[in-house]
Formats: structure tokens, sequence, C-alpha cells
């Protein structure tokens, strides 16, 4: 068995601590948050904090560790080892002075603004390390294989407040992991496009009891789709049929979230007969409004009764379209290119005089073989590995992707 989770250290406990509480909201104060945060977690109000009402809290933060490791952080906040921690104690160890040790009610000085934009740093650090959206670039050099090199990304709210079926070009620096000791090889600038889309994708089945456009007695019956009165769709004409059955026709269009430009949307599927003299016969068609086109996108098939420009059946007008609706929020990340990548050779080497060495051998190799060099970059979503672009050719301190072996489609559903 193994030995379980390691007890976070302070700078990671600060940063989880801090991500929780602050949340990015200005209109509270790191200082107003912590007070806050002490306050909620002595439940029983008696002014310190028990193991008990500590082991609860670090549960909640998503700290997975055991009763004695607990303890342990436990200890770590206790540092007079009284078996509860103080309000003082807590706000020490977070880095702030208890305010009523010297009289400042006001805690607001210079001091204290340089560590809210120390504790603005740490989050951003953290939200990309614990990121919904994290990419990681690798950078392969000889003799060390595929060298880690830095990692972007977004945290689930930050990804809320792109906009939906837009295409947004996002280039961040490139970042170390906060906890990773051996990384030697860091920096450059990842450029990447990020587009969420709400689609709805509409599959036509089949139409049966169309009335008769033709002298014989048959149609040659095919479907439009249109939304908001643009034709987004045309299946194949079945020849002389009143009940025609279409494969493989369907469309993905993307659709609105906004409550009030989403009420606009109108789509209507309309049946037709093909008539090569004197322009196609109107068979009928289904209209679907605003709200009601979410509604029905349940993915089953469901026949809906085709109707005339009155809203009724009619001879001409009548029988019923299957079709079926399916609605998605999905995720696109076309990973684009990569610049200013760390030369190897001024990156840090570690103290441990072999591997400096075996570091600044494969340097060497790498700086002589830049050429060759190749980078690629693994997207992960929610923490797990979506897909992985192609190795390309650094050239220099550059590379880039072709957009058909760096496009990444998942579904988002869930975001936070």
């Amino acid at each position: 068995m193994g030995a379980g989770p390691s007890v976070p250290s302070k700078r990671k406990l600060q940063s989880i601590i801090f991500l929780k509480l602050y949340n990015n909201d200005r209109s509270v104060t790191v200082k107003q948050r912590l007070y806050q945060a002490f306050d909620e977690t002595d439940s029983s109000g008696d002014g310190v904090i028990s193991s008990e009402e500590f082991a609860a809290v670090v549960t909640k933060l998503g700290v997975e560790v055991g009763g004695p490791k607990c303890s342990q952080i436990f200890d770590v906040f206790d540092t007079d080892h009284s078996g509860t921690i103080s309000r003082t104690e807590f706000l020490t160890f977070m880095g702030y002075e208890d305010p009523t040790q010297d009289g400042d009610d006001k805690h607001d000085g210079v001091g204290n603004l340089k560590h809210d934009r120390e504790v603005q740093r740490m989050v951003r650090e953290q939200q990309i390390d614990d990121s919904t959206l994290r990419l990681e670039v690798y950078r392969q050099l000889a003799g060390k294989g595929m060298v880690f090199v830095g990692q972007a990304g977004y945290e689930g709210g930050r990804l809320r407040d792109f906009p939906e079926n837009v295409s947004t070009k996002v280039e961040q620096t490139l970042r170390e992991k906060p906890d990773d000791a051996d990384q030697q090889l860091v920096g450059g600038d990842l450029q990447f496009r990020i587009t969420r889309m709400s689609l709805l994708t509409i599959k036509i089945e089949r139409a049966q009891g169309l009335a008769k456009a033709d002298m014989l007695g048959k149609s040659d019956p095919f479907v439009v789709v249109k939304m908001n009165n643009e034709v987004r769709h045309r299946t194949a004409v079945i020849k002389k049929c009143l009940d025609p059955v279409w494969e493989n026709e369907s469309l993905t269009i993307a659709l609105p979230t906004h409550p009030k430009k989403l009420g606009k949307c109108v789509l209507q599927v309309e049946v037709f007969d093909k008539d090569t003299v004197g322009g196609n016969d109107f068979l009928g068609r289904v209209t679907l409004q605003g709200g009601e086109i979410l509604e029905q996108a349940t993915g089953e098939p469901h026949a809906r009764p085709l109707v005339g420009d009155n809203g009724v059946q009619t001879k001409q007008q009548k029988g019923e379209v299957i079709f079926s609706l399916q609605h998605a929020r999905q995720m696109r990340v076309v990973v684009a290119e990569v610049r200013k990548l760390t030369d190897p050779q001024s990156s840090e080497t570690s103290n441990n005089a072999d591997q400096k060495g075996a570091w600044d051998d494969a340097v060497g190799q790498a700086n002589s073989l830049i050429s060759s060099s190749k980078v690629s970059c693994k997207v992960m979503w929610k923490g797990s590995l979506i897909g992985e672009t192609g190795e390309v050719e650094c050239k220099g301190r550059a590379a880039e992707w072709a957009p058909k072996s760096a496009t990444f489609l998942f579904p988002c559903e869930d975001s936070t």
C-alpha cells in the first residue's frame, strides 16, 4: 500500500485557502475574507478553532488527507501547541497580524496592500494548477526526452466569461507547476483559441402521410431546415413517395444563450415536393420558437404535424415529419503556436553535481541540434487528458501547429 497523500506545504495551504476564500471578488478584501473564514470555522463561537472544527473545514477545502495528516496540518497552525487555533495564530499563518495587537482597527497599511497583491499572484498560480482547462507544453531535449516547459489555462469561472459561439484568441505566459521542484526548463508564450459553443443538432428522420402533389398520386419530397428564415440545410429528394425516409441527414447550428436572443430564434422544418415545372409545391412546415427549441431538444425523434401558412392542416399541407433535436454545450480549443521559449542553456540547473552534469550534457546536445528539437502540447479538461497535439519542429525558440492536428472538442456542460 502507498504512503497516501503528503502534507501540503505552507505555500500550498495558503494558495488553497486563498483560492477558496478570495475567489477574485474585489468587493471584499482578503483581510475581511480571513476574518469571516475564522468566524465560520469557529462553529461553536468560543473564539478558537478546535481540531474537529478544523478537520471539517479541511475536507470542504478539498485537501484529501487522513486523520494523522490532518493533525499534522493542524499543528502547523497551532504554534503554541494549546490544542486549539486562536485568531492570532490563524492570521499569522496566513501572513496577517491581528490588528487587536497594535490597535490598528483599519488594518490597511502599505504592507497589507503588498500582501494583497501577493495573494492575487498565488491565487492565479493555484487556479492554473487546479484549472478546469489546462494546456501543458513539452519540449524535446536530446538525452532527456520530452521535458515539461510550462502550463497555461483557465479555471471554470473564468471560462464562463468568454462569449458563446465566438472564437477568442488567447495568449498566456507559460508558468511552472507550483510544487515541481525538479522543473528546470520554464518559459515562453502560448497562443491558443477558445470557443464556448451552444450547439443544436437537428436530424431529419422521415415523414408520413404527405399530400399528393403529382398527377400520378405521388410526391417527390425533400426537407428544408431554416433558422430565423435562413436556409441551413436541404435534404435529398425522395422520388415518388408519400412516406419518405432519409438517412444521414443532419446539421448542427449555434444557438445564443441569452434568454432575449434565444427567445427571438425561430426554427422551421419545411417539406416540399420537387417540381421541375412551375416551382416546388409546399407540403407543410413545423415551427418552434424561443425556449420551445431547447424544451424539445431531448435527442429522441418525435412526429410533429405539418401545417400550412395559417397554422392548420389542409388537403395540400398534412401528415407528419419526424426529426430529433439534441442540445449540447461544448468547448473547442485550438492550440496555435508557442514563442519565446526559454533557451535551455540559460535555465537553472540542479545543485546536485551528477544531475547538473547530465542536464548540461542534454543542453549541449539540444543546442547543437536546435533545428531538430520538437514541441508538443497536452490539453487537460477537469484533470483528464483530452488529447495531445502532434509534435512539431521547434524553429529557434518558436513552434507552430496546424489546426487539423491541434483542435480539440469536448463537452462542457459544467465548467465550474
